[in-house]
């Protein structure tokens, strides 16, 4: 019996599709769809495009607009210059003798400035989605290189090293790029880079080039203001206020370019009489252009023509201060900033009550919530890790209070509570309402604090009724007596 040839065929397995991609598809889909239909019914109606406003940002337009826009560096800075205007305290106990860490610490950071670094990355980290701070350290292996004694997927020390550190250098998104991520899914560092691309000044040439180097994660900190949706990209502080920015730049610029063209009002010349219908001979008119140009170029205010009216135009010059003002506005609102505030430290002294401790607590708030944790903890951890700093037992991070009241604070508090019981006492309040209500209702007492003045006050009362009744029993005293007793009775006045 013959056999059947077996054909070989090639089996070709059709891609999967899985829910997900479904969805994107049908999502991109009705986007498209809707934008045709947008397009025929409005034509001409992107406001985006009228406007100029770009479609898309990049990394070189943030800092191209933070370099050359003074509002724009304005907003970048605001929020990293006032979080840094108080340096944290950073210790490990809360005794009088230093411990080795904070002995270490504050050596450190007299040494390299470490808190003005780090108030250069919160800005740096802001014009783009990132920042980034290397730390050059002694070990003699090439930027490219992991440090040794430091575990690649969590940051860690693997053994007691001991680095020293040699420098710190700061960076932002423009000059760095980021070429590879962790790819697994068991490490904590998954989806984190785990090699950049910085762009430095060779010093080594002697000229001013521009070189690449690669570098390893664990000789940088990477640095992300604002993260959303992504632990490695932050949302750049320009980007809600980016087209507001256009706008102010559009009326600063056209301003000028308006006062440089109607500041100085243009002259019509105008032939009198037959001058019109006669021909004016080359001469002539060369005579009159020079002094025209003389007369808009140099210092000459005389015109000499013959037979021609000089008129002057109407200059159309208008006010732009409403329109900047409008958006100043506009970009405080977006950025969450006091418009005061926003305007500077002259503002700022009249800005209300309210808005002072409405923004203290969004200062607060930014430090204790980012800084601590996002920046100030992971560079100290690194210095540990690396040997810079010793381990302590657990470190603490203390802002201070920017509510706490200053020195011209307390004297005007202090005015006014004398002020107020000097009223109390004259007015017979006491009828009303007893010294402690008044100490716990009216200033703001505790009523422990209350209690004890009252009490010093009641005492202090005796003393003086003895007196009056010692004075009473005994009748006349000699003059030294009385001494004695008028310079007790003006001890406790003054008490």
């Amino acid at each position: 019996m013959a056999k059947k040839a077996v054909k070989n065929e090639t089996v070709v397995s059709k891609p999967k599709i899985t829910m997900n991609q479904l969805q994107h598809a049908a999502f991109n889909s009705l986007l498209r769809r809707r934008e045709l239909i947008q397009s025929l019914l409005s034509p001409g109606r992107d406001i985006d495009k009228e406007c100029g406003y770009p479609d898309t940002i990049t990394k070189q337009n943030y800092k191209t607009m933070y370099d050359r826009v003074g509002p724009a560096t304005r907003v970048v800075e605001l929020w990293p210059e006032e979080s840094w205007s108080q340096t944290p305290d950073i210790y490990e106990k809360e005794e009088a003798e230093k411990t080795e860490f904070e002995r270490a610490w504050e050596e450190t950071e007299k040494k390299h400035q470490i808190f003005h670094y780090m108030n250069r990355i919160d800005v740096l980290s802001g014009i783009g989605q990132f920042g980034l701070v290397l730390f050059g350290i002694d070990d003699g292996k090439d930027l490219s290189l992991p440090v040794d004694g430091i575990d690649l997927k969590t940051g860690e020390a693997t053994k007691k090293n001991k680095y020293r550190l040699l420098y710190i250098r700061t960076y932002d998104e423009s000059v760095v790029e980021i070429d590879s991520k962790e790819t697994d899914q068991t490490s904590p560092r998954f989806g984190f880079p785990l090699t950049y691309t910085i762009k430095q000044e060779d010093v080594s040439s002697g000229m001013k080039t521009v070189v690449s180097r690669k570098v390893h994660w664990t000789r940088v900190l990477h640095v992300a203001d604002n993260r959303v949706s992504s632990e490695v990209y932050g949302t750049p502080r320009m980007q809600r206020v980016y087209n507001s920015l256009l706008d102010l730049r559009k009326i600063l610029g056209g301003s000028g370019e308006m006062f440089w063209r109607g500041g100085f009002p243009g002259l019509a010349f105008e032939l009198g009489g037959d001058a019109g219908m006669q021909e004016v001979s080359d001469e002539t008119k060369e005579a009159m252009q020079e002094n025209i140009a003389d007369y808009f170029a140099g210092l000459d205010r005389s015109l000499l023509l013959e037979n021609v009216q000089v008129k002057p135009l109407a200059p159309q010059v208008a006010d732009p201060s409403g329109h900047i003002d409008m958006q100043l506005k506009a970009i405080s609102l977006s950025i969450g900033v006091p418009y005061r505030v926003f305007m500077g430290a002259e503002q700022a002294k009249i800005a209300s009550t309210q808005d002072k401790r409405t923004w203290n607590e969004r200062i607060m708030k930014r430090q204790n919530k980012y800084l601590t944790p996002m920046l100030i903890r992971p560079w100290i951890d690194r210095f540990i890790a690396y040997g810079v700093l010793p381990m302590p037992a657990t470190y603490y991070v203390d802002w201070p209070d920017r509510e706490a009241l200053t020195d011209k604070d307390v004297v005007e508090v202090a005015v006014k509570e004398v002020d107020a019981m000097a009223k109390y006492v004259q007015g017979n309040v006491s009828a009303l309402m007893s010294p402690k209500d008044f100490f716990v209702s009216v200033l703001k007492k505790e009523s422990a604090e209350a209690v004890a003045f009252e009490d010093g006050v009641r005492g202090m009362e005796g003393e003086l009724e003895g007196i009056l009744d010692l004075e009473e029993g005994e009748g006349k005293m000699d003059d030294r007596q009385k001494e004695d007793l008028e310079f007790s009775a003006e001890d406790i006045e003054d008490e």
